[in-house]
């Protein structure tokens, strides 16, 4: 019924004061029952120490020692992660045949999204692109953005007199965004910076096709319901491409490291391991023209 706000740390049981502070934010909320849907063994002892009796967690190679239920999940593994997140429900008996990732936006997210298109003269159908991503409070890995020339050759394929492009990120994306505003012989409009992750939600669900990288705007778009283009790199289709019957991952099969992308070195480079321009191209038309018949 509630987000607790656990601060800006993706882990906050990574330091004695922030395991503290973690466990005594979980004790006022007297719980009877935990899912953790993360490997951190410091995760699962604040949430034991909370004194919450029930605990249903990932263990992997015996991380997950303080849980009562454990749900077994290898390093090793290609598996989605939305999958094995699942897992913890299955573990309890919950059946979760054709379950996906799912994020309700807010009326009010879309009621602004329609003014910023009506403010903007967008009446026609949209195209959404985000170049930028690839960083996180556990993780920095901007090896995983495609190229910005490439977004901007797809995004003049793609777009035309009757299909507007729109540009999204942070602010922090701003120079990734400008490089491809620096390809780009088309008109475009520059949403970066502008939107909270709701409105960034509605705005994928409405557009044609959203299409960005491996980032966790990507994964909220296919969860609001939006046609949605992941394009992978360093990354494994695998296990992180979005857990929705309605998007699209593309990517050019290379040997990866098994245990994820933390385990991908700095030598990668798009141009020689990476998908191009024309294969994504191919995939993107026919995904919209199946999702197009499908849903008529």
């Amino acid at each position: 019924d509630h987000l607790l706000n656990i601060g800006v740390s993706a882990n906050p049981a990574k330091s004695l004061r922030g395991i503290g502070r973690l466990v005594r934010q979980l004790r006022h909320e007297k719980a009877d029952l935990a899912f953790i849907p993360d490997r951190s063994p410091l995760l699962g002892l604040a949430i034991w120490l909370a004194g919450i009796k029930h605990r249903v967690g990932l263990d992997s190679d015996g991380r997950g020692f303080a849980h009562t239920v454990r749900v077994a999940v290898h390093p090793d593994e290609e598996v989605n992660e939305g999958a094995i997140y699942l897992r913890l429900a299955e573990a309890i008996g919950i059946t979760t045949d054709n379950i996906f990732t799912h994020v309700d936006i807010p009326s009010h997210a879309e009621k602004m999204i329609q003014a910023m298109l009506i403010a903007h003269g967008i009446s026609a159908p949209y195209i959404v692109i985000h170049a930028g991503g690839g960083a996180n409070p556990g993780m920095v890995m901007s090896s995983k953005r495609w190229l910005p020339a490439h977004f901007a050759k797809v995004a003049e394929t793609l777009c035309d007199d009757n299909i507007s492009l729109i540009l999204i990120g942070a602010k922090t994306d701003m120079p990734i965004i400008q490089a491809v505003i620096d390809h780009l012989a088309i008109p475009y409009h520059n949403w970066a910076g502008e939107l909270s992750l709701m409105q960034i939600g509605a705005l994928g669900r409405m557009a044609r096709v959203y299409i960005g990288n491996d980032t966790g705007l990507t994964h909220l778009v296919a969860g609001a319901g939006g046609k949605t283009v992941m394009i992978l790199g360093p990354s494994s289709p695998k296990r992180y491409a979005p857990y929705s019957p309605n998007a699209l991952a593309i990517w050019k099969p290379v040997p990866l490291p098994t245990q994820g992308v933390a385990g991908t070195g700095d030598d990668w480079d798009w141009e020689r391991n990476g998908v191009g321009v024309d294969e994504a191209l191919t995939a993107i038309e026919q995904f919209l023209d199946f999702t197009a018949h499908t849903n008529r």
